[in-house]
């Protein structure tokens, strides 16, 4: 949109193309991808016309995108299956491969629907490497554009990647389960507990303790959540974490080891000899 009257009211309040859960289990690094589907309608009423769409080409978008994703699927059970590094990149691969293989009959449907100008698929990607410096990442929170030339046209569009946290409240019980699965627990109150990570705006708690999810490993021996926080914020120089992108993983790692040290009277030099094989 070229209008500053158009695009003006979308600067605070963006329209939401694609979300992705980052809390889904899986290995890092992962890509993302969204393939835009671009129809440029030169006359009538726009939402008649998008009602048209609907009713005409629906059914042969949603077959082909069903196909596509059974054959998809395949490919990235057999990279699941092998547990092998990168499965980001196998991911991003299947997703464009269903771009590709839905497109050609979806801009046919359109056409001989709407006889609208269809333009090429534009794949924008994200590939995420580790989650705990997400925020730092290139392209996270920073206005990007893509330069579309076609049928005439000259279009510039607008996105960004935004990472929102969850909502505050009352984590669920699966939260503190999860840390004690990997071999987290604590030494407070649970009820003290529950409250800090229930609370990211004023507390470190959330943050660390999605950041301790994100590994994936499982502690030999328990260390305590409070005592992680405390190690962590009393360490020199470091800002209190309110997101899991503020997160320093070398922090991270020196205060888990430091307080299983202190909890079991071990001397540990590396993280890695606190796992689990």
């Amino acid at each position: 949109m070229s209008d500053d009257a158009v695009r003006a009211p979308w600067k605070t309040q963006p329209h939401v193309l694609m979300e992705f859960d980052l809390r889904q289990p899986g290995d890092f690094p992962r890509t993302y991808t969204v393939t835009l589907f671009i129809v440029e309608h030169d006359n009538g009423d726009l939402q008649k016309a998008f009602e048209e769409l609907e009713k005409r080409v629906g059914p042969q978008i949603k077959a082909a995108a069903v196909a596509a994703a059974v054959a998809a699927g395949t490919a990235v059970g057999a990279a699941v299956g092998s547990a092998v590094p990168g499965i980001g990149t196998a991911v991003g691969a299947a997703v464009g491969a269903l771009a590709g293989l839905a497109y050609d009959g979806v801009v046919k449907a359109i056409d001989d629907g709407l006889s609208d100008d269809v333009f090429t698929s534009i794949p924008v990607t994200l590939t995420v490497g580790n989650l705990s410096l997400l925020g730092q990442q290139p392209g996270v929170g920073t206005e990007q554009s893509l330069k579309v030339r076609e049928h005439g046209a000259d279009y510039d569009i607008i996105y960004d990647w935004n990472v929102v946290l969850a909502p505050a409240g009352q984590p669920p019980s699966d939260v503190v389960q999860a840390l004690a699965a990997m071999g987290v627990d604590f030494s407070v109150p649970e009820a003290d507990l529950r409250g800090w990570l229930a609370n990211p705006d004023f507390t470190p708690y959330p943050a660390i303790a999605q950041a301790l999810l994100a590994w994936r490993r499982r502690l030999k021996a328990p260390v305590f959540l409070d005592v992680i926080v405390w190690n962590y914020e009393h360490t020199p120089g470091v800002t209190s974490p309110r997101a899991v992108a503020d997160v320093r993983p070398d922090v991270l790692k020196a205060a888990v080891l430091e307080g299983s040290n202190e909890r079991h009277g071990t001397q540990a030099t590396t993280i890695e000899q606190l796992f689990t094989p």
